[in-house]
């Protein structure tokens, strides 16, 4: 699911004469996330992609919505709103999980 929204970005990219990161390498050199401790118990890993997740919409509203914006690119624009819905809704669904434990 998460690597079929980063092959959009992705292609995206390359649709507007980018040049998407390829290898995670790279990836794990520009991340803005935090990764979590292999012994993290099943709360602390939750709550944890909560906060990623809402780092990721934050940079997409304060970053990325603001470039596309400055660009008049509406179709990235676009596929941002639609990632940022789509994260809003993990976190959604992960804070109704925790809810019912």
């Amino acid at each position: 699911m998460f690597a079929n929204d980063l092959d959009e970005v992705a292609e995206r990219i390359l649709m507007i004469d980018g040049k998407p990161l390829a290898t995670m390498i790279k990836y794990l050199k520009e991340t803005t996330l935090y990764e979590a401790n292999a012994d993290d118990k099943e709360d602390e890993i939750i709550a944890q992609l909560i906060q990623d997740y809402e780092q990721i919409i934050a940079e997409i509203r304060d970053i990325g919505l603001e470039l596309a914006r400055e660009q008049k690119d509406d179709p990235t624009e676009d596929l941002l709103i639609s990632l940022r819905a789509k994260l809003e809704k993990h976190i959604w669904m992960l804070k109704a999980y925790r809810a019912y434990e």
